[in-house]
């Protein structure tokens, strides 16, 4: 079975194949189209693990797409402005970019590969471990995913056990480490969802201790090893970080 993974409608696109199990190729759109951190749709990613495997598109069975757009709009979206309502109404140009991109997926996709080709949704989170655990060398691991926000999860922890994962417990937006991270960068004059890699290197250069209290007022480590944000030092979750 030949299996397509795609990175589409958003930053730093990419492509990669599967054939029975097995990782065939996987690359980064920027790396063909020299444009850092592209949103191009990864047109080229597509050619060049066609090119690695030696086959032709029509080969293709299947095209994964790692999120699941109505999940995000039921969780993410209904609950979150339900909640944090009338403050989250800041968050309405970003909830309509992200309606025009993800509520017509699957036609989104066939229209640029101009395919009929079955679309599987994959959740976020999932397709996090699955590109982890299936290709490392371990037949039994834990695991835990970061990142700002999946369709409304920040964080998965889970087992994984020969081909499968199970699902232990998992953190819920707006509780992010992820979105967290790029708060600060723009905090100090970077790009969010860009520059967090660069606020990365500078840390190795400062005094973790200056800002030690600092940290643990906004994040609090609970016992059963999640975490809590203080969110009155944050606006992320009632509008959209500029990046």
């Amino acid at each position: 079975m030949k299996i397509l993974g795609i990175n589409a409608f958003g930053h730093d696109t990419s492509a990669a194949l599967v054939i029975d199990g097995k990782l065939i190729a996987a690359v980064e759109e920027e790396r063909l189209n020299r444009e850092k951190s592209t949103r191009a749709f990864p047109h080229l990613s597509i050619e060049y693990c066609l090119k690695e495997a030696n086959i032709e598109f029509e080969d293709v069975d299947y095209i994964t797409y790692a999120y699941q757009p109505y999940l995000w709009l039921t969780h993410r979206f209904l609950y979150h402005q339900l909640r944090f309502f009338p403050q989250a109404l800041g968050e309405l140009k970003y909830v309509k970019r992200m309606i025009s991109k993800f509520m017509f997926l699957k036609s989104n996709i066939q229209k640029e590969l101009k395919t009929n080709k079955p679309i599987i949704l994959l959740k976020h989170h999932d397709a996090h471990m699955g590109s982890t655990f299936l290709v490392s060398p371990f037949e039994e691991a834990a695991i835990l995913t970061l990142d700002g926000l999946g369709e409304y999860e920040t964080s998965v922890q889970a087992v994984g056990k020969g081909t499968s994962i199970k699902r232990l417990d998992h953190i819920l937006f707006p509780n992010s480490l992820g979105s967290m991270y790029a708060c600060i960068s723009h905090f100090v004059g970077y790009t969010a969802e860009l520059d967090e890699g660069k606020v990365m290197g500078l840390a190795a250069y400062g005094d973790a201790s200056e800002y030690y209290n600092d940290f643990k007022k906004l994040v609090k480590l609970k016992k059963d090893g999640t975490f809590q944000l203080d969110l009155s030092y944050f606006e992320y979750h009632k509008k959209e970080i500029p990046g």
